[in-house]
């Protein structure tokens, strides 16, 4: 069962409290939220999360989080979340509640970066990584990047009131964009065997379907939909194999990793094989299936 460390609740509870003031909502008006973890007992660090918010109407929305460089050595914590984008989240190891000393910091991370550059691929913090997010603050498109993070700066100290939203814990936090080192668009444009490639991919990437940071960090966080039809599919899936395991008198658990590699196998338009481990005719009601389950929702699987 997942258990989010103190740093990781504070990170989702900015979030819930975030996605709230991207909804227009004000600290006059009353409104209820709440976060609930959506795969509690999947393997690893990394976990999906449903934030809510009730205000006028329910509304609801997904992200992710997981410890990123937890034996890098490195005093401060950094967190990888995909909340629309994939963002590194790095708490400093002391707090810092100046913003002149958060906006210094950051400028001296950008000139290493740019030193850098184009040498030593790096990325390095930004208050627009994240304000950019916030329609209220909807940037002209005519800035590039560094016009967009100056005018944001100098609203901050126009509007010190702008500043808790950089904050956690009452200090500032530092937020990266990492959504541009997400890369597959490119491999795809090159493919020309697509059957055979998607089948070999799919059968390649076996936990990466269950691991929603892993599944972006490869495909992008434009395919985060993508992760979710599959699990929806593969929940249907999973309830309606436990059926004939039972009857076959065998433990669901015993056969939990079987089940997903039934389940890409089918995927990837592979046929189930016999084995000796149960009847053949388990296999056959097996087959048929799982092959109904999958063309049932074959919308969403072409997608």
């Amino acid at each position: 069962m997942n258990t989010p460390t103190q740093d990781e609740k504070a990170i989702l509870n900015f979030f819930r409290d975030f996605y709230a003031i991207q909804l227009g909502i004000t600290e006059e008006d009353t409104y209820e939220s709440g976060i609930k973890c959506l795969n509690p007992n999947a393997p690893g660090p990394d976990h999906t999360y449903e934030i809510s918010v009730v205000y006028k109407k329910h509304k609801t929305r997904r992200m992710a989080i997981g410890p990123l460089g937890e034996n890098s050595g490195s005093k401060s914590k950094c967190f990888k979340v995909i909340y629309d984008d994939i963002l590194v989240v790095k708490i400093p190891p002391s707090p810092i509640t100046d913003f002149e000393e958060y906006v210094e910091n950051i400028n001296a991370e950008r000139k290493i970066v740019e030193s850098l550059s184009p040498t030593i691929e790096c990325i390095a913090p930004s208050v627009s990584a994240l304000l950019r997010k916030i329609p209220q603050f909807t940037p002209s498109p005519d800035l590039n990047k560094d016009q967009l993070e100056k005018g944001y700066v100098n609203l901050l100290r126009k509007k010190p009131w702008f500043q808790d939203y950089l904050k956690i814990n009452n200090s500032f936090v530092f937020f990266m964009n990492l959504s541009r080192y997400s890369f597959l668009g490119h491999i795809i444009e090159n493919i020309h065997d697509i059957n055979k490639v998607l089948h070999e991919e799919i059968l390649s990437q076996f936990d990466i379907l269950w691991n929603l940071m892993a599944f972006e960090g490869v495909y992008g966080s434009e395919s985060g939909h993508i992760f979710f039809t599959i699990n929806e599919i593969y929940t249907e899936y999973e309830d309606k194999v436990k059926k004939p395991l039972k009857r076959y008198g065998v433990k669901p658990h015993a056969y939990m990793f079987k089940r997903k590699e039934w389940f890409l196998l089918t995927l990837a338009g592979k046929k189930i094989p016999t084995e000796s481990d149960m009847p053949e005719s388990f296999y056959k009601e097996l087959n048929i299936m799982i092959s109904q389950v999958v063309k049932d929702n074959m919308d969403g699987i072409e997608e």
